[in-house]
C-alpha cells in the first residue's frame, strides 16, 4: 500500500513537470481536430473529385485520427505515465499511431511524386477530367 502511495506522489510530480505538454497535447487535439474536420467537410462538399482531391482528403482522414482519436490517449497516457496499467489498449493505440503517421507518410511521398510527373514531365500522364490516365 505504501509503493501504491509513493507512486501516486511521484506521478503527480511528474505531472506538474509535464503541463507544458498536456497544454500542447490539448492545443493539437483542439485545433488539429477541428481543422482537419473542416477540410474533409468543405471538400467533401464544394471540391470536384480529381487526383489532388484525394490525396488532401486522404492525409486530411489521416490527420483527423492522429489528432482526435490518438491524442486524448496521448494525454491520458502523460497523465497516468507512473500508473499506466491498461498493456493491451497501449498496444492498440501505439499500433493504430504508428499505422497513421506511415500513411500519412506514404500520402506525403505520392503527393511529392505526382507533383515531380506533373512538372517534370507533363506529357508522361494526362488528365480527363476527374481522372489521372497513364499513356
Amino acid at each position: 500500500m505504501e509503493n501504491a502511495t509513493e507512486l501516486n506522489d511521484l506521478n503527480r510530480e511528474l505531472q506538474v513537470m509535464l503541463i507544458p505538454s498536456m497544454v500542447l497535447i490539448v492545443l493539437i487535439f483542439v485545433v488539429g481536430g477541428a481543422g482537419n474536420a473542416f477540410v474533409l467537410y468543405n471538400y467533401f462538399k464544394h471540391f470536384k473529385r480529381t487526383s489532388s482531391w484525394y490525396f488532401i482528403v486522404t492525409l486530411a482522414a489521416y490527420d483527423y485520427v492522429i489528432c482526435s482519436v490518438l491524442m486524448p490517449f496521448e494525454l491520458h497516457v502523460v497523465l497516468k505515465t507512473m500508473v499506466y496499467t491498461d498493456e493491451a489498449l497501449c498496444k492498440v493505440v501505439r499500433t493504430l499511431q504508428s499505422s497513421s503517421v506511415m500513411g500519412s507518410s506514404w500520402t506525403l511521398m505520392m503527393i511529392a511524386v505526382h507533383t515531380y510527373l506533373k512538372i517534370c514531365h507533363p506529357f508522361l500522364y494526362f488528365s480527363t477530367g476527374t481522372t489521372l490516365v497513364s499513356i
